[in-house]
């Protein structure tokens, strides 16, 4: 399976993780379900890791479902782990601040853990 979603921390960080060999239509189908999980009502941080992926679409930030996932009212932060392809520059043009492109997937939910914290007060436990 090129891709598998789980919650990292219930109900507040969601990770995705692709490998190998993926298609715009595997990435639209995750984003289709955390446009799912957003109209449930609950805020959401969002890490999509390509860390392990062998070609990263070259139009994946031109999606329609990412963009919307990005803009979606309760998306608080939304971060690429990715060691190439993306630049903060890119994302940071596609949204105000609810993008950050990280370079590993533990930096990544370290720094959506501060985020929680910052945003509801709440300190969640680390693995």
């Amino acid at each position: 399976m090129p891709f598998m979603t789980m919650w990292v921390h219930t109900p507040y960080i969601v990770k995705s993780v692709f490998t190998g060999i993926i298609s715009i239509t595997e990435v639209d189908a995750v984003m289709r379900d955390y446009l799912t999980k957003l109209n449930d009502g609950n805020e959401l941080y969002f890490l999509v890791d390509f860390e392990r992926v062998i070609n990263i679409p070259t139009t994946l930030l031109q999606m329609d479902s990412i963009i919307e996932v990005i803009n979606h009212s309760n998306t608080r932060w939304f971060v690429l782990v990715n060691s190439v392809g993306f630049d903060s520059t890119t994302t940071h043009l596609l949204t105000q601040d609810k993008v950050k492109v990280m370079g590993g997937k533990d930096k990544a939910i370290g720094f959506l853990r501060g985020m929680v914290r910052l945003d509801t007060g709440i300190t969640l436990k680390s693995d």
